[in-house]
């Protein structure tokens, strides 16, 4: 495996990051932050959180390994960094992972944990370069459909939480219902509707002039008249 840093560059990152693990591990539990995400149930397809490892699990692990294990470890330390709001770790994470190294199998959870991060920092501008990035871009089409509604689910309410309804709107309407549960359905809906009453009736009048796709119109129309 080729390494993003030089050797002895990466030694002296994870230095640096085993001390802020051991630091970490000695802290009390970090305060939460307020939700990230207008609704978690809305980014589909996320690990179970009861069933999924503990970061303090992962980063023994971690102190234990040899770099390249290490190196292996890290889309796994910030996954479970950004769900456990871990955010000095997880941002130490995203500093050495490379990328172009990540499998296709784990582009929709590192999506999913650094938006969590860049949320936190109020860095949309990362969030849309990467939901935007070739990389994702290239991989969106090789995964699984579990996958990709978890990607497709994260831009939407990456957009909602930013107020582009509209666009929220549209990336949920997207999703195909047969491809989601009943539960998941019926959060879709739930979201769409939500972006929906966002909308002044202006705004909806001029998106019913615009757009012709029956089903968008139909969506509009319903609005239009609650």
């Amino acid at each position: 495996m080729t390494l993003r840093l030089p050797f002895h560059v990466f030694i002296a990152h994870s230095i640096t990051f085993g001390l802020i693990l051991l630091l970490s591990a000695c802290s009390s539990t970090p305060p939460m932050t307020p939700p990230l995400f207008s609704d978690e149930t809305r980014v589909f397809n996320q690990a179970d959180t009861e069933k999924s490892p503990r970061l303090d699990k992962i980063l023994k692990q971690f102190n234990h390994a040899n770099a390249e294990q290490q190196v292996d470890l890290l889309p796994a330390i910030l996954t479970a960094a950004s769900r456990e709001q871990r955010w000095s770790i997880a941002n130490k994470a995203v500093e050495l992972i490379n990328i172009d190294q990540l499998r296709v199998d784990q582009m929709a959870d590192y999506s999913l944990a650094v938006s969590r991060l860049w949320l936190y920092q109020s860095d949309f501008k990362r969030i849309d370069d990467w939901l935007n990035h070739p990389a994702l871009m290239r991989a969106t089409p090789r995964m699984t459909i579990n996958d990709q509604l978890g990607v497709a689910s994260l831009q939407a309410e990456i957009l909602f939480v930013r107020g582009q309804y509209f666009l929220s709107f549209k990336h949920r309407v997207a999703i195909k219902p047969e491809q989601l549960s009943e539960s998941q359905q019926a959060t879709n809906h739930q979201a769409i509707w939500d972006c929906l009453v966002a909308l002044s009736l202006g705004e909806l009048e001029k998106q019913l002039n615009k757009n012709h796709s029956p089903e968008i119109i139909a969506w509009l129309s319903l609005a239009r008249i609650h």
